[in-house]
């Protein structure tokens, strides 16, 4: 029995150490969305570093609802790119025309959300819209846009309520989910070796950390699903667009954000898929492809595009993006 114990309390120290191990050292550097996904411990001096140059800067961006008056010149409407506060792209793209912009939020898709709009003629001509879409989600979303829709576009505010209590910190569950995912099991993150280093992580180097989930069918490698005829009727309906809102004397810019995958694809040194989803991109003044803009600037050298630990630009990918759109603007 006195051994039994002993062991008893030997595999409840263990098991107390791992989980007090995860809570004060691993859960606080598990930065960026790459990082909390796949339970990767990047650190939080990578992010702060990229990000100090934007913490001091005034605010520029306005979230809207669709419902409420647009006041600006300019505004925008996208997925999780156009929600990256002061650095994201919206933000550099305010601070470069020197003009505040405003931002609408929905509960569409964001393709949907400016067909609607425009069908209800929401948006006062001579505006800018800006139409941002992730290259992993562009091809679907323009395909599902419906033209016979006749709603307007919405936005429920949350009150908070409902939200998970930020006390109840789920600290055995995290600590088995970092077990797990740091074997493989369920593990949406890939990493690949790059025959450069394109980050300035102080002890990642050369490599590339890319979302990819088969469970939940989303992430960088789902292009694989596309097929030529999805992809054309895509770049269709994107033309649509544009033409209404030419009709109504809105001027559209669709900027399509390249996968983190897409990008960085020709600096992987293994066997590996390559993504042709932008290959057949329209050129268009009004369509801003990111893919190559970015890849120049990569293969130039420049670091830190995209965020090593997340799927998004850094504050050095969306100023090179902001930068491009003001000279189609132009």
């Amino acid at each position: 029995m006195k051994r039994f114990c002993i062991k008893f309390c030997l595999l409840f120290l263990l098991i107390d150490g791992f989980i007090g191990l995860h809570y004060f050292c691993i859960r606080p550097n598990l930065t960026g969305d790459v990082g909390s996904i796949g339970q990767i411990p990047f650190g939080q001096e990578y992010n702060e570093r990229l990000d100090e140059v934007c913490q001091h800067k005034p605010q520029m961006v306005q979230n809207i609802t669709p419902d409420e008056p647009i006041t600006s010149s300019l505004i925008t409407i996208g997925d999780s790119f156009s929600k990256r506060g002061k650095s994201g792209y919206s933000q550099f793209l305010a601070e470069l025309l020197h003009q505040k912009i405003q931002n609408i939020q929905h509960d569409e898709t964001p393709e949907q959300t400016l067909f609607q709009m425009l069908n209800h003629h929401q948006i006062p001509p001579q505006t800018t819209v800006v139409l941002e879409v992730v290259e992993r989600n562009m091809v679907l979303f323009m395909c599902w846009i419906d033209f016979k829709d006749t709603r307007k576009a919405s936005f429920k505010k949350t009150d908070g309520h409902g939200k998970k209590n930020p006390n109840d910190q789920r600290i055995l569950q995290d600590a088995m989910q970092f077990l797990k995912k740091s074997i493989g099991v369920l593990q949406p993150i890939i990493s690949y070796t790059t025959s450069q280093e394109l980050f300035s992580h102080p002890y990642r180097h050369n490599k590339l950390y890319i979302y990819d989930s088969p469970w939940y069918q989303d992430g960088d490698l789902r292009f694989s699903h596309l097929t030529e005829k999805d992809i054309s009727f895509a770049y269709q309906n994107m033309v649509a667009l544009h033409q209404m809102a030419e009709s109504q004397g809105v001027k559209l810019i669709v900027v399509i954000a390249a996968d983190k995958y897409d990008v960085y694809e020709p600096f992987i040194t293994t066997s590996h898929p390559q993504n042709h989803t932008l290959d057949s991109c329209p050129v268009e003044p009004w369509i801003v492809n990111t893919k190559p803009i970015l890849q120049k600037h990569a293969f130039a050298g420049t670091k830190d595009i995209y965020y090593i630990n997340d799927t998004h630009w850094s504050p050095v990918g969306a100023r090179i993006v902001a930068e491009e759109i003001v000279e189609r603007m132009k």
